[in-house]
């Protein structure tokens, strides 16, 4: 399941570099174009110079984590899709997906997430872009 017609750039927030390097291998093979930064702070700034349909989001970093990024980037970007992804806290034991979902992540992600999920849920973005160009045109 390849090939993204509305979803393009995807902006990788992940401060775990063997991680992000394997997630922007996969995505880049499935045909999108994938920029890492990591950490929220640093996203932001991407973002006010580059274009992103989709961003793909960490919840504990250093600088600025997913839960303090994800409302300001979408107050800034609202057209951005966002997924947020967490394996969860060492030092607490409290998941924070739903709060990102609460302050505006579109979806959630346990990690790890199994690639077919994740490119499943990049395409439910596309098929929804498609939808409202549909509708704008």
């Amino acid at each position: 399941m390849t090939g993204f017609k509305y979803i393009k750039n995807v902006l990788l927030v992940e401060d775990d570099l063997p991680l992000a390097h394997g997630l922007q291998i996969a995505l880049e093979r499935a045909g999108l174009t994938v920029h890492h930064v990591a950490n929220g702070r640093l996203a932001l700034d991407w973002l006010q110079k580059n274009p992103a349909e989709l961003v793909i989001t960490d919840i504990f970093m250093d600088e600025m984590d997913g839960v303090e990024m994800v409302p300001k980037l979408k107050k800034a970007h609202p057209a951005i899709k966002i997924i947020a992804t967490s394996g969860g806290s060492r030092m607490v034991n409290v998941d924070f997906l739903p709060v990102a979902k609460a302050l505006g992540a579109d979806r959630i992600l346990p990690k790890p997430a199994k690639m077919e999920t994740l490119l499943e849920t990049i395409h439910e973005f596309d098929a929804g872009a498609r939808v409202q160009a549909v509708r704008e045109n």
